[in-house]
Formats: C-alpha cells, structure tokens, sequence
C-alpha cells in the first residue's frame, strides 16, 4: 500500500499508511488534514482524493448510526393507533390521527417525514422519505390504483389515494399498530402460537435475555403474553436488534 506525504503544521512530512492516519486522525478533525495537505504541492493529487473518500465514508457511517439510534429510541415510544376513521370496509386510523401521535415524537428524535407522488404506469406512485437531522434518510414507495369508488370526480380520486399511500407508507416505516376500539384495555386474550414461536426466535437472533425480557413484559412464559401487548414485544426486540447492530 502506498503512502501519504502529508505537511504537519510544523512543516514536516509525515508518513502514514491510509488506515493507519484514518484510525491516528478523528473524524472531525480529518478535514482540517486533508485542507492543510491541499495547500503544499508535494502532495499527491490521487492520494488526496482517497484520503477524502475516507472522510465522506466515515462521516456516511456515522449518519446512519445517528439514524439508527433515533430509531432505537423511538420504537418503544410508538403507541397503538385508535381506529377513528369508518369506510364500508370498517374502521380504521385516520392520517391525521397518525400523525398528532407520532409528529411530536418525531421531534424529538430529530425525524422528520416528507412525502412527494407521481403517476407511474397508469397508477399513483406515492413516495415516503424518512429523514434524520444528522443528514441520512431512507424512502419508501408504494404504486395504487387511483380510487375511483363513489362519487368522486378525477381530482378527489387521486387526493383519496394519495392520503392512503401516505398512511400505509408511515405504518409501514414505524411499524404501527391500529387499535380497535371495542376493547376496554382488559382483554385477557392471549397470544396465538404463530406469535409466540415469532417471538421466542427473535429472542434467539437478538440474543434477548429471555428472563429480562418476560419481566419486561410481566409474563411467566412467552406464551402467556397478552394478545394486546403483542407489538410491545416485537417493538422490544427490534429495538435490541438495532442496539445490537450499532453499539
């Protein structure tokens, strides 16, 4: 591997592998190198433009771990969703109720959401994007046949549809849960075992403590876990999932 020449403030040259000056240089203080190297003609213009790329990676990284960690820090927050929207196909949870819920969360993690739309082959394509203050963000997309049902004219239909997209794309990145609203908060019902053999293998690839994981969700077993704290348990998880994948 060849070596960078690099003029300290002392004007010297100092020698050093590329990792090695990576590892010895913080990353916001790798610029500040970079800007002094640039300045002396000795150094390499090649070399230069590969020492920055390290820089632009490292500094990549840790905006997805910022986004990751907002993330983490978030999940366990989300609550269900009430059902206050009613179609023929029954209730459900309005746009405006998803988002008085989660907006102030958001916030407070320094996530934002933004939405755009276009048609796509005769349908609408409706995108999500996710954005963290750090700089990284993630998008999502979903292409819907445009809502002709009642008696909307052509604008109505494609707002309708549009107003879906965005409600299933912000379930969809927050994993949210819609909440019935027939239920007093005491159902006893219990998990089924499709869920229960979900959970006990994210246990597993988690590498969950299992007994401080069913203290945190007051159970004996995996089993008894109630049917209506499902999602807290999977939110749970996840949520060490992500831990795990940025420490």
């Amino acid at each position: 591997m060849s070596e960078f020449e690099i003029i300290s403030d002392t004007t010297e040259i100092v020698k050093a592998e590329p990792v090695e000056l990576a590892r010895r240089e913080p990353a916001r203080s790798l610029l500040d190198v970079i800007a002094d190297a640039a300045t002396d003609p000795r150094v390499d213009v090649e070399k230069m433009e590969r020492l920055l790329a390290m820089q632009q990676t490292i500094m990549k990284d840790q905006r997805e771990q910022a986004f990751m960690a907002a993330m983490a820090h978030l999940t366990p927050k989300l609550p269900e969703i009430g059902k206050h929207g009613k179609s023929h196909h029954g209730k459900y949870a309005r746009l405006e109720d998803i988002d008085r819920v989660i907006r102030p969360l958001l916030g407070e993690e320094g996530l934002s959401l933004s939405f755009d739309s276009l048609m796509a082959e005769g349908k609408v394509r409706v995108i999500c994007k996710l954005s963290h203050s750090a700089g990284h963000s993630e998008s999502k997309q979903v292409d819907l046949p445009i809502d002709n049902s009642g008696a909307k004219n052509p604008t109505q239909a494609i707002g309708s549809t549009v107003a879906y997209g965005r409600r299933i794309l912000t379930k969809m990145f927050f994993n949210l849960i819609e909440g019935g609203e027939d239920t007093d908060g005491n159902d006893p019902t219990l998990i089924t075992q499709e869920q229960a053999a979900k959970i006990i293998s994210l246990i597993a690839e988690v590498k969950a403590s299992k007994v401080k994981f069913l203290d945190h969700m007051k159970a004996e077993k995996v089993e008894a876990i109630l049917g209506r704290d499902y999602q807290k348990a999977i939110n749970a998880l996840e949520t060490r999932r992500r831990t795990n994948a940025h420490p």
